[in-house]
């Protein structure tokens, strides 16, 4: 695990766009295309700001939320809406996007499927830690941990309001590389907590995050 503490917001933005922007420049020298795949909600979004304005070759990059709410994409509440008004504008406008949930599930597994395995992995953490929506309890969540899980896969959880659809474990895990966003004391002290009793698979069940916890690069600030 690779905690990077940063002493101000700002910085830890600065920091995390500056760390995945090399990672897709570094992707992007060896293959045709790139995979990056971003949380929603409100903590990304200083860091989608500046990712936004590197000037990569953002054409060959396809962008996908970790995760999404059932609703339309039009709704303040979707995952996408986010990720195209923050991310997606000024140099990254060019840059490929799937969603996660509409009309055809099939269709979308199967389009998400063909851009496995994801290279750059952006997630966002809960205070009871979970990763994407993958929640702690939730119905679905065994499912989305078997090893024959679909990439997309549907969740429900008391803590999540709507029906959610998530990457599944596998895909997650599977990931090249992996950045964790997090701000707050309590954030800091549950994954501190957690990387004291180890990481990997074993427990994830109950802490999703262990799912990426032994590889992933921490961005942390108060």
């Amino acid at each position: 695990m690779d905690f990077i503490d940063y002493p101000s917001r700002a910085e830890w933005a600065a920091g995390a766009a500056e760390a995945v922007a090399a990672d897709l420049e570094a992707a992007l020298e060896t293959q045709d295309r790139v995979t990056l795949a971003v949380p929603g909600g409100t903590t990304p979004g200083p860091v989608f700001d500046l990712l936004a304005a590197v000037p990569l070759d953002w054409s060959r990059v396809t962008v996908l939320p970790t995760d999404e709410r059932q609703v339309s994409e039009d709704s303040n509440r979707s995952n996408a809406r986010l990720i195209r008004e923050r991310l997606l504008t000024g140099p990254a406008s060019s840059a490929g996007f799937q969603p996660l949930w509409g009309e055809d599930g099939e269709t979308i597994r199967e389009a998400v499927a063909t851009l496995l395995p994801i290279d750059i992995l952006l997630l966002g953490m809960g205070a009871d830690l979970h990763v994407a929506s993958l929640f702690p309890g939730a119905e679905g969540l065994e499912a989305a941990f078997a090893v024959d899980a679909p990439p997309v896969v549907e969740i429900q959880a008391a803590a999540a309001g709507e029906p959610r659809v998530s990457l599944s474990a596998e895909v997650l895990a599977d990931a090249r590389q992996a950045h964790l966003l997090i701000v707050g004391h309590d954030k800091r002290q549950a994954l501190l907590g957690l990387s004291q009793g180890g990481s990997g698979r074993t427990g994830a069940l109950k802490a999703p995050v262990a799912l990426v916890l032994d590889r992933a690069r921490i961005h942390w600030s108060e």
